[in-house]
């Protein structure tokens, strides 16, 4: 059995994740990639009132989230995996 450490109770990760979630999605990001920022756009983002970040709702992170891997690989220059990260396993 690994052991864990715990700093911060369940309800106040709720409430982290709360209002990262409410911050992407009302201040959002600046992207200073003018590719990148029409990407997103053209994906059906939407821009704040000035036009200068771009909006993550809510449902577009969850899905977002969804869509990612548990873990995965990380390698050399060489290509030669180097460590699988994800689950409980930290480096």
């Amino acid at each position: 059995m690994r052991p864990t450490l715990n700093t911060l109770g369940d309800d106040l990760i709720v409430r982290i994740l709360d209002e990262a979630r409410h911050v992407l999605a009302t201040i959002g990001m600046e992207i200073r990639g003018p590719h990148l920022k029409q990407r997103l756009v053209e994906q059906g983002l939407p821009l704040d009132a000035t036009g200068e970040r771009v909006l993550f709702p809510a449902d577009v992170v969850y899905r977002a989230l969804a869509a990612a891997p548990a873990s995965f690989t990380l390698y050399t220059r060489d290509g030669k995996p180097h460590a699988q990260l994800g689950g409980n396993r930290v480096h």
